[in-house]
């Protein structure tokens, strides 16, 4: 699940981005997001 050569947007695809994305998806699925954090 490596984004390499796949949007312009993920050309240094750095791991911030990613964890940011799953925070995201996480805080919008569950309410919970202090595990997350």
């Amino acid at each position: 699940m490596l984004p390499t050569m796949r949007t312009s947007r993920w050309s240094q695809w750095p791991a911030e981005s990613i964890l940011l994305e799953a925070r995201r998806s996480a805080r919008l699925r569950a309410p919970a997001a202090g595990s997350w954090r």
